[in-house]
Parts: C-alpha cells; sequence; structure tokens
C-alpha cells in the first residue's frame, strides 16, 4: 500500500472498519454498576465501619436485579435473557460430543465460549437473589446460620464472578478482543445491520442517577445520624461531668 501511495502520489487512508451495535447502553450500564456493587459490598463485608455502605450496595444489587430482569423479559429482543438460554443449546450438544471438542478446537470455540458466557452469567444473576436476600435477613436480626449462609452464598458468587473474568480474558485471546469489547462501547466488528436500533442512553443516565443517589443519600444519612448520637453522648457526658462538680 506504501509502494502505490508513493508510485502513484496519491496518500491512501486505511479503510475504517465496519462496526454494529449488538448491546445497549442500559444493559452495558447494568453490568457495570451490578459489578461495582458487588465489588463494593464484598470489599466493605468485614468492616462495621462501612456496613451501612456494604448494606446500600446489596440493596443496590437487587434493585439492579429486579431491572435486568424486567428489561429482559418486556425490553427489547438483543436485551432478552432467552438469548443467554439459546446459547446453552450448542454448550449441551458440545459437552455430549466431547470427541469433536477434542479433535476439533478452532472450529467449536466460539460456540463453546459464548456457551459457557451465558451459563455463568444466568449463575450469577440467578446466584444474586439468595445472597441478596439472606443478606437482608441477616441484617434484620436473623439467627446466626442466616448470616453464615449469607457469607457462604457470597464466596460462591465471587469464585463464578471470577470464572466470568477468566472467561473474559480467554476470549480477548481467542476473538482478538472484538466482541469482549461489546460490553464497554456496544458494537463488535463486522458487517450488517445493527442488532440494537435505539441506544436508549437516557435510561442508562437514568439507572446510573438513581444507583449513584440512592447510595449517596443513605450513606449521608448515616453520617448525620452517627454525628447526632455523637452529640447526645457529648451532652449527656457533659451533663454528668456537671453533676459530680
Amino acid at each position: 500500500m506504501i509502494m502505490e501511495s508513493i508510485r502513484t502520489g496519491r496518500v491512501t487512508r486505511p479503510t475504517a472498519v465496519s462496526r454494529r451495535r449488538v448491546v445497549d447502553a442500559p444493559v452495558r450500564m447494568f453490568h457495570g454498576l451490578f459489578a461495582v456493587c458487588f465489588a463494593g459490598a464484598w470489599l466493605t463485608a468485614e468492616s462495621e465501619l462501612w456496613r451501612t455502605l456494604h448494606v446500600s450496595l446489596g440493596y443496590s444489587l437487587a434493585g439492579l436485579l429486579g431491572f435486568r430482569l424486567v428489561y429482559g423479559c418486556f425490553g427489547p429482543r438483543p436485551a432478552s435473557l432467552r438469548l443467554l438460554v439459546g446459547r446453552l443449546v450448542p454448550l449441551a450438544g458440545l459437552i455430549r460430543n466431547r470427541r469433536a471438542v477434542m479433535t476439533r478446537p478452532v472450529s467449536v470455540w466460539r460456540p463453546l465460549w459464548h456457551g459457557l458466557m451465558s451459563g455463568l452469567i444466568l449463575v450469577v444473576l440467578l446466584g444474586a437473589v439468595p445472597v441478596c436476600l439472606s443478606g437482608y435477613l441477616a441484617f434484620h436480626d436473623a439467627p446466626e446460620w442466616v448470616a453464615e449462609w449469607h457469607d457462604m452464598l457470597a464466596e460462591i458468587m465471587l469464585a463464578m464472578v471470577l470464572g466470568h473474568v477468566v472467561l473474559v480474558a480467554l476470549g480477548v485471546f481467542g476473538e482478538g478482543g472484538g466482541r469482549c469489547g461489546a460490553m464497554l462501547t456496544g458494537r463488535v466488528p463486522g458487517s450488517g445491520p445493527d442488532l440494537v436500533r435505539k441506544n436508549r442512553t437516557w435510561l442508562a443516565l437514568v439507572l446510573l442517577l438513581v444507583v449513584l443517589g440512592y447510595n449517596g443519600y443513605v450513606w449521608l444519612q448515616s453520617r448525620g445520624c452517627g454525628e447526632a448520637v455523637c452529640g447526645e453522648m457529648v451532652s449527656v457526658e457533659g451533663a454528668r461531668d456537671g453533676e459530680h462538680d
């Protein structure tokens, strides 16, 4: 291409790679917020100082999960949860035909990767239900075994999330990063029409503002209540000192 440009005297520009939108903004925003809330809740689980934030992040997880279930059932077709379930069908066939996987690993890599990824996503989404429920019960004076189950379920969910991260890394290696970047940009390389016709950026912004606003409000309320309690304690101690004097 360079020699051709020198010979003809024309400057040639590299051909732009065509990309098509396959994931809309609300699904991508859910994915990012769900990851951040789970990571934050896991990191603050053992700290009494951050207990309020741990609880609010847990409630945010439950709210995000509810949004994804509703959006997956009544939203646009590319966001449907049925697509995740449909990708498990080829995976079941590959599991039964293990010989094909061993003899032709390159040809079955893509359906195998998509099937495993979809399965892990469904497990994480469904696993978040008992985690959030047990966390709610443990926060409201449930028996001690409920808190222990909550911790155990959270660890299992963490393992599933780490498995998801490993699959993403393998997908970047196997697909060149094009398809795995869909959760960041919403697009993948390739020709053809966009699967997502409307990006629905406004809905993604509403979801972000609701999560940030809720957690910010709860945190400010907890800080205010803490200062009020401290002020009352100081007043009581001062009154007692005055009585002794």
